[in-house]
């Protein structure tokens, strides 16, 4: 066996005992926790059963449904904070005073443990009563994890673009131009 085939084989073998390894803590945390009277958790064999029962046979459709909405409430915050990084992390890639006066906001939200959050929004939001808008926080929680990143790859993208086709815009329509911007500086910037 050659060697790339044998790093590939223990690798996998590798693999497959971290699950084997992780299953096996799983069941002996609800081995212990029932033995002392805790039901709280479920052998990893009954959680596949109740789920696939879940996925496919008793009411499905309210749990397809249920993920569908998750889904949609996940893609709403992604899709708020990717407009709202492309905007201000282009601008501020632009205009180095903006990233400077932005450049706190985005350190703190990417410092902010999630579950802080989670604790904080959930008892100013049952505080208030409005339990509707308890729907959202998956939205703020995927903004806040995602938008520091977003931002901070636009401005990236925009500062390191080579001076020789900074100083070619300038010529041509100015760097700053919103053709510029959205014809050479943005696809210039993906990789970030």
């Amino acid at each position: 066996m050659d060697k790339p085939s044998k790093r590939k084989l223990i690798n996998l073998i590798a693999l497959i005992s971290g699950v084997v390894l992780l299953f096996l803590i799983w069941y002996i945390v609800v081995a212990i926790t029932k033995s002392n009277g805790n039901a709280v958790m479920e052998y990893p064999h009954e959680v596949l059963i109740r789920s696939f029962g879940l996925l496919f046979i008793n009411d499905a459709h309210i749990t397809w449904k249920a993920i569908g909405v998750s889904l949609l409430r996940l893609l709403l915050g992604f899709a708020v904070s990717f407009i709202l990084a492309c905007l201000l992390g282009t601008l501020a890639g632009l205009h180095e005073w903006l990233e400077n006066m932005l450049k706190p906001g985005v350190i703190i939200a990417k410092t902010i443990p999630t579950a802080a959050v989670v604790i904080i929004l959930i008892s100013l939001l049952l505080g208030a009563g409005d339990s509707a808008f308890m729907n959202f926080i998956p939205s703020i929680l995927v903004f806040l994890v995602a938008f520091p990143i977003l931002f901070n790859a636009f401005v990236s993208g925009i500062k390191n673009v080579s001076r020789d086709v900074k100083d070619a815009l300038d010529i041509e329509s100015g760097y700053k131009h919103h053709a510029s911007v959205t014809k050479v500086l943005w696809p210039g910037s993906w990789s970030y």
